[in-house]
Protein backbone atom coordinates (compact mmCIF):
# COMPACT_ATOMS: atom_id res chain seq x y z
CA UNK A 1 0.00 0.00 0.00
CA UNK A 2 2.86 2.39 0.86
CA UNK A 3 4.34 1.76 -2.60
CA UNK A 4 1.10 2.82 -4.28
CA UNK A 5 0.82 5.92 -2.10
CA UNK A 6 4.37 6.92 -3.04
CA UNK A 7 3.58 6.29 -6.70
CA UNK A 8 0.45 8.47 -6.47
CA UNK A 9 2.62 11.25 -5.04
CA UNK A 10 5.18 10.89 -7.86
CA UNK A 11 2.43 10.78 -10.50
CA UNK A 12 0.80 13.88 -9.03
CA UNK A 13 4.12 15.73 -9.15
CA UNK A 14 4.40 14.94 -12.86
CA UNK A 15 0.97 16.50 -13.44
CA UNK A 16 1.58 19.53 -11.25
CA UNK A 17 4.76 20.37 -13.17
CA UNK A 18 3.80 22.83 -15.96
CA UNK A 19 4.27 21.69 -19.53
CA UNK A 20 2.61 21.70 -22.98
CA UNK A 21 -0.42 19.83 -21.59
CA UNK A 22 -1.06 22.73 -19.20
CA UNK A 23 -1.07 25.24 -22.04
CA UNK A 24 -3.20 23.16 -24.39
CA UNK A 25 -5.84 22.46 -21.74
CA UNK A 26 -5.77 26.08 -20.53
CA UNK A 27 -6.14 27.38 -24.09
CA UNK A 28 -9.19 25.20 -24.69
CA UNK A 29 -10.67 25.98 -21.27
CA UNK A 30 -10.55 29.67 -22.17
CA UNK A 31 -13.10 28.89 -24.88
CA UNK A 32 -15.32 26.74 -22.69
CA UNK A 33 -15.07 24.41 -19.73
CA UNK A 34 -16.36 21.59 -21.94
CA UNK A 35 -13.49 22.02 -24.40
CA UNK A 36 -11.03 22.06 -21.51
CA UNK A 37 -12.41 18.77 -20.21
CA UNK A 38 -12.30 17.26 -23.71
CA UNK A 39 -8.66 18.21 -24.20
CA UNK A 40 -7.86 16.79 -20.74
CA UNK A 41 -9.64 13.57 -21.75
CA UNK A 42 -7.51 13.51 -24.88
CA UNK A 43 -4.34 13.88 -22.80
CA UNK A 44 -5.35 10.91 -20.65
CA UNK A 45 -6.16 8.82 -23.73
CA UNK A 46 -2.67 9.60 -24.98
CA UNK A 47 -1.35 8.43 -21.63
CA UNK A 48 -3.30 5.18 -22.03
CA UNK A 49 -1.62 4.71 -25.41
CA UNK A 50 1.81 5.01 -23.79
CA UNK A 51 0.77 2.55 -21.09
CA UNK A 52 -0.15 -0.04 -23.74
CA UNK A 53 3.21 0.48 -25.45
CA UNK A 54 4.97 -0.01 -22.11
CA UNK A 55 3.05 -3.24 -21.46
CA UNK A 56 4.01 -4.77 -24.80
CA UNK A 57 7.58 -3.52 -24.45
CA UNK A 58 7.45 -1.33 -27.55
CA UNK A 59 8.47 1.80 -25.67
CA UNK A 60 11.69 0.23 -24.38
CA UNK A 61 12.62 -1.02 -27.85
CA UNK A 62 11.76 2.31 -29.47
CA UNK A 63 13.55 4.48 -26.93
CA UNK A 64 16.68 2.32 -27.23
CA UNK A 65 17.36 4.40 -30.34
CA UNK A 66 18.29 8.00 -29.53
CA UNK A 67 17.38 9.09 -33.06
CA UNK A 68 13.89 7.63 -32.64
CA UNK A 69 13.47 9.60 -29.41
CA UNK A 70 14.46 12.88 -31.04
CA UNK A 71 12.37 12.20 -34.15
CA UNK A 72 9.29 11.83 -31.95
CA UNK A 73 10.33 14.99 -30.10
CA UNK A 74 10.66 16.76 -33.46
CA UNK A 75 7.18 15.67 -34.53
CA UNK A 76 5.82 16.77 -31.16
CA UNK A 77 7.53 20.14 -31.54
CA UNK A 78 6.06 20.61 -35.01
CA UNK A 79 2.59 19.76 -33.73
CA UNK A 80 2.82 22.09 -30.71
CA UNK A 81 4.11 24.87 -32.99
CA UNK A 82 1.13 24.31 -35.26
CA UNK A 83 -1.24 24.47 -32.28
CA UNK A 84 0.27 27.77 -31.17
CA UNK A 85 0.17 29.22 -34.68
CA UNK A 86 -3.43 28.08 -35.19
CA UNK A 87 -4.45 29.58 -31.86
CA UNK A 88 -2.95 32.97 -32.75
CA UNK A 89 -4.43 32.83 -36.24
CA UNK A 90 -7.90 32.07 -34.87
CA UNK A 91 -7.52 34.81 -32.27
CA UNK A 92 -6.70 37.32 -35.02
CA UNK A 93 -9.61 36.13 -37.19
CA UNK A 94 -12.07 36.47 -34.29
CA UNK A 95 -10.62 39.67 -32.83
CA UNK A 96 -13.88 41.57 -33.37
CA UNK A 97 -16.08 38.82 -31.92
CA UNK A 98 -17.06 38.42 -28.29
CA UNK A 99 -16.51 35.06 -26.60
CA UNK A 100 -20.28 34.91 -26.09
CA UNK A 101 -20.79 35.08 -29.87
CA UNK A 102 -19.15 31.68 -30.30
CA UNK A 103 -21.75 28.90 -29.99
CA UNK A 104 -20.72 26.04 -27.67
CA UNK A 105 -20.14 22.64 -29.26
CA UNK A 106 -21.35 19.44 -27.68
CA UNK A 107 -18.21 17.57 -28.73
CA UNK A 108 -15.26 19.49 -30.11
CA UNK A 109 -13.14 16.86 -31.83
CA UNK A 110 -10.30 19.33 -32.25
CA UNK A 111 -10.02 19.96 -28.50
CA UNK A 112 -9.90 16.21 -27.80
CA UNK A 113 -7.40 15.44 -30.57
CA UNK A 114 -5.10 18.32 -29.63
CA UNK A 115 -4.66 16.90 -26.13
CA UNK A 116 -4.29 13.29 -27.26
CA UNK A 117 -1.89 13.97 -30.14
CA UNK A 118 0.37 16.25 -28.10
CA UNK A 119 0.60 13.60 -25.37
CA UNK A 120 1.28 10.73 -27.80
CA UNK A 121 4.03 12.77 -29.48
CA UNK A 122 5.66 13.61 -26.15
CA UNK A 123 8.57 11.16 -25.71
CA UNK A 124 8.97 12.23 -22.07
CA UNK A 125 5.74 10.39 -21.27
CA UNK A 126 7.26 7.20 -22.67
CA UNK A 127 10.41 7.88 -20.64
CA UNK A 128 8.26 8.11 -17.50
CA UNK A 129 6.75 4.68 -18.14
CA UNK A 130 10.15 3.17 -18.90
CA UNK A 131 12.32 4.79 -16.21
CA UNK A 132 10.04 5.85 -13.34
CA UNK A 133 7.22 3.30 -13.33
CA UNK A 134 9.50 0.20 -13.12
CA UNK A 135 10.86 1.53 -9.80
CA UNK A 136 7.49 0.61 -8.29
CA UNK A 137 7.24 -2.84 -9.87
CA UNK A 138 8.14 -5.92 -7.83
CA UNK A 139 9.89 -8.84 -9.52
CA UNK A 140 8.00 -11.24 -7.26
CA UNK A 141 4.61 -10.42 -8.75
CA UNK A 142 3.13 -10.39 -12.24
CA UNK A 143 5.00 -7.57 -13.96
CA UNK A 144 2.40 -6.90 -16.66
CA UNK A 145 -0.49 -6.69 -14.20
CA UNK A 146 1.55 -4.35 -11.99
CA UNK A 147 2.38 -2.07 -14.93
CA UNK A 148 -1.29 -1.97 -15.94
CA UNK A 149 -2.36 -1.25 -12.34
CA UNK A 150 0.17 1.56 -11.97
CA UNK A 151 -0.78 2.94 -15.37
CA UNK A 152 -4.46 3.01 -14.43
CA UNK A 153 -3.60 4.71 -11.13
CA UNK A 154 -1.62 7.32 -13.07
CA UNK A 155 -4.56 7.94 -15.41
CA UNK A 156 -7.02 8.25 -12.48
CA UNK A 157 -4.70 10.68 -10.67
CA UNK A 158 -4.57 12.70 -13.87
CA UNK A 159 -8.36 12.72 -14.21
CA UNK A 160 -8.74 14.11 -10.68
CA UNK A 161 -5.99 16.68 -11.28
CA UNK A 162 -7.32 17.89 -14.64
CA UNK A 163 -10.91 18.19 -13.38
CA UNK A 164 -9.65 20.42 -10.57
CA UNK A 165 -7.33 22.29 -12.95
CA UNK A 166 -10.02 22.97 -15.56
CA UNK A 167 -12.50 24.04 -12.88
CA UNK A 168 -10.00 26.51 -11.41
CA UNK A 169 -8.94 27.91 -14.79
CA UNK A 170 -12.59 28.20 -15.81
CA UNK A 171 -13.45 30.21 -12.68
CA UNK A 172 -10.45 32.50 -13.11
CA UNK A 173 -11.31 33.05 -16.74
CA UNK A 174 -14.90 33.97 -15.91
CA UNK A 175 -13.55 36.75 -13.71
CA UNK A 176 -11.95 38.28 -16.78
CA UNK A 177 -15.20 39.50 -18.32
CA UNK A 178 -13.41 42.04 -20.49
CA UNK A 179 -12.77 40.49 -23.93
CA UNK A 180 -9.49 42.41 -24.23
CA UNK A 181 -8.17 40.66 -21.11
CA UNK A 182 -9.30 37.29 -22.42
CA UNK A 183 -7.64 37.97 -25.77
CA UNK A 184 -4.38 38.83 -24.01
CA UNK A 185 -4.51 35.56 -22.07
CA UNK A 186 -5.17 33.57 -25.25
CA UNK A 187 -2.39 35.48 -27.03
CA UNK A 188 -0.01 34.59 -24.20
CA UNK A 189 -0.86 30.86 -24.22
CA UNK A 190 -0.75 30.68 -28.02
CA UNK A 191 2.61 32.47 -28.15
CA UNK A 192 4.02 30.25 -25.41
CA UNK A 193 2.90 27.11 -27.26
CA UNK A 194 4.53 28.45 -30.41
CA UNK A 195 7.76 29.21 -28.54
CA UNK A 196 7.88 25.80 -26.82
CA UNK A 197 7.25 24.05 -30.13
CA UNK A 198 10.07 25.95 -31.86
CA UNK A 199 12.45 25.16 -28.97
CA UNK A 200 11.57 21.45 -29.24
CA UNK A 201 12.15 21.54 -33.01
CA UNK A 202 15.55 23.25 -32.73
CA UNK A 203 16.64 21.01 -29.86
CA UNK A 204 15.67 17.80 -31.65
CA UNK A 205 17.25 18.86 -34.97
CA UNK A 206 20.56 19.68 -33.26
CA UNK A 207 20.39 16.35 -31.40
CA UNK A 208 19.75 14.36 -34.58
CA UNK A 209 22.26 16.09 -36.85
CA UNK A 210 24.64 17.53 -34.25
Amino acid sequence: MSVYLLYIFVALLSYVTPGPDWLIISKNTFRSKREGMLSALGVQCGLFFHMILAVIGASAIFLASKDAFYIIQLLGGIYITWLGFSSLKELYSNRDKSIEDTPPQRFNKGAFLSGMTANILNPKVAVFFISILPQFVSEKGNVISQVITLGIIDILVGVVWWVAFVSLIGKLYKLAKDDSIRNRIEFFTGSLLLLIGVVFIIKSIFSIFG
